[in-house]
């Protein structure tokens, strides 16, 4: 595959274009995909070397770039199951989050595998995509962050703790719950063992990823390493 079809693929692809509370994302997506195809067809530096768009990848990153594409295949079945599970808005707003930083964690980690110059430069580009895009829905997290620590622990203890609960009798709710222990950084255990603490705590460390302390640093930071590669254009 080449890298910039990898790039288009990857954006039309990237699996947080997942429910009536985000329609009209995918169009946004499409657009974007154009426009980075339009940008590389009428780059000067592409005319005047047409070997940077023949850039290869190597097998390990395509098989990185096939198991996400199948792994935005598996989400979407899941976004269709999921409201079954968690059918308040709350609980949404929470599935959705896994969801999508799950799908992220991914990107961040095949930017960080890709030997290719070009491949990791995309990559980085993806990143940018993803956190800006993740924006449009910032309203999710934003009004679970603003709802404060007791309440939300309530809603994990009386809505989300069940659901967990259920993953050994559920295929379904044990997938999701496997993103939720890799987002969270916590075994299944600690999510349901809260004694005395508050469970809140897990949903709040996750809306961070919306917040402009993590979204305005990480993307400068994305920047500069996009720079410092000087395989772009």
């Amino acid at each position: 595959m080449k890298i910039h079809k990898l790039f288009f693929v990857l954006i039309m692809l990237f699996p947080f274009v997942v429910s009536a509370q985000l329609e009209g994302l995918g169009e946004v997506f499409k657009q974007a995909g154009e426009d980075m195809k339009e940008k590389r067809r009428n780059t000067p530096e592409s005319d005047a070397n047409p070997q940077e768009q023949n850039v290869t990848l190597s097998p390990q990153e395509e098989q990185n770039a096939a198991d996400w594409k199948e792994k935005y295949e598996d989400n979407l079945d899941e976004l269709k199951e999921g409201t079954k599970y968690f059918n308040t808005k709350e609980l949404s707003c929470i599935f959705l989050m896994v969801i999508y930083l799950d799908s992220y964690f991914d990107l961040v980690d095949m930017t960080e595998e890709a030997q290719n110059c070009k491949a990791k430069y995309d990559l980085f580009g993806m990143q940018t995509m993803a956190i800006a895009t993740s924006t449009t829905f910032l309203y999710c997290p934003e009004g679970l962050y603003n709802m404060g620590l007791g309440p939300l622990s309530d809603i994990y203890r009386r809505d989300l703790e069940p659901i967990i609960r259920n993953e050994n009798n559920d295929p379904f709710v044990a997938k999701w719950v496997a993103k939720l222990v890799r987002v969270s950084g916590l075994s299944v255990e600690a999510l349901l063992d809260w004694r005395d603490s508050y469970p809140g705590d897990t949903i709040l460390e996750m809306t961070s990823y919306w917040m402009p302390g993590y979204i305005l640093p990480t993307l400068l930071g994305i920047q500069q390493r996009m720079e410092a590669l000087g395989c772009g254009g």
